[in-house]
């Protein structure tokens, strides 16, 4: 499909009609039981959400620094975008990918509504002493060996922490709660939707943690590759993750969710991003787009078109079906 230098193929042999049909793996024992315990765990902490104007302007949109309390007591931060010259129509929880979040994005969809940046732990404004800062192949190892103890758990809990949080500064819009994250955050949604009634719909971009099977057999770069190598030293480590399979997860998925799914990835491989989509049994669209993490000729576009493929679905759920059809969109 592309020009590239990696010793691998980031389609892994895998064209369009064949990754429609890849299935998730079934959900481990007691996979749901261990998410209705966390989640029933970290929904009792305050968040205490602290907002601070920070006198900056995007794009028609007051931002403010943001700090917040999550599960099980720890301090994370981020921004809170509201809107100036319209009224917001839904609260927006925007994860980030493995990268963490440096900055301020600007709005990350094109309807009026306030948006929280938050920061995921161990990441930027949400740094903790006990976890890699900034780090995304030691991160994800951190505390692997147990389901109880792993990051990635605590992680799911930082975005139920962050919709808490925007509620109690934004309630009037509590029934219109939207989540979108990418790649990392596209992961950690598809874990943290099923469990939490309070999200109204999703978009989630190349989501990865998607088909731990899958994922530990072949190569690719970044995390994934990290916990590939450690499995091989440790074996053990399949058991943990089992319960943070992305795939599994969105077999529980009862809300509308609106995919962004790569052909050509070689960070998370597509296989994997199509598990989490082909496993989601509640309402679902998805847009595809020709490379993942991977710079190529028509990327604007291509992100052009996903862009508006997303911003219908959210105008549909908030205001009734639009008249006007957006491609490339699927049912």
């Amino acid at each position: 499909m592309f020009k590239h230098d990696y010793p691998f193929d980031p389609t892994y042999g895998y064209p369009l009609s064949d990754l429609l049909k890849v299935m998730p793996p079934p959900p481990a024992p007691g996979y749901a039981e261990f998410w209705q315990d966390t989640f029933a765990q970290a929904i009792q902490i305050d968040p205490q959400p602290i907002v601070t104007d920070s006198h900056t302007t995007i794009n028609n949109y007051q931002t403010y620094d943001i700090s917040f309390t999550a599960w099980p007591n720890i301090k994370l931060g981020g921004w809170l975008l509201k809107p100036t010259h319209k009224a917001p129509l839904a609260n927006i929880i925007v994860s980030h990918g493995y990268g963490g979040r440096a900055i301020v994005e600007a709005a990350q969809h094109n309807i009026p509504a306030n948006y929280f940046f938050y920061c995921t732990r161990g990441f930027h404004r949400s740094q903790q002493p006990d976890i890699p800062i900034n780090n995304s192949d030691l991160h994800v190892l951190c505390n692997i060996n147990s389901p109880e103890t792993y990051i990635h758990r605590y992680c799911v809990a930082d975005i139920w922490a962050a919709a808490s949080a925007l509620i109690q500064l934004e309630p009037d819009l509590a029934h219109n709660l939207f989540y979108t994250g990418s790649s990392f955050g596209g992961g950690m949604g598809a874990l943290a939707l099923p469990w939490d009634t309070r999200f109204k719909a999703a978009c989630l971009e190349v989501p990865s943690f998607g088909n731990h099977p899958f994922r530990l057999s072949v190569p690719c770069i970044g995390s994934g590759e990290a916990v590939r190598k450690a499995h091989l030293n440790n074996p053990a480590i399949a058991q943990t993750i089992k319960f943070f399979d992305a795939a599994s997860a969105t077999q529980f998925i009862t809300i509308p969710t609106h995919y962004t799914l790569a052909l050509f990835d070689p960070a998370v491989p597509p296989p994997g991003q199509f598990s989490v989509y082909n496993g989601h049994a509640a309402p679902k669209h998805y847009s595809t787009i020709k490379g993942g993490h991977f710079i190529y000729r028509g990327i604007k576009e291509d992100y052009k078109n996903y862009a508006q493929a997303q911003n219908q679905f959210y105008c549909d759920l908030i205001s009734g079906p639009s008249k006007q059809t957006l491609h490339p969109i699927a049912k």
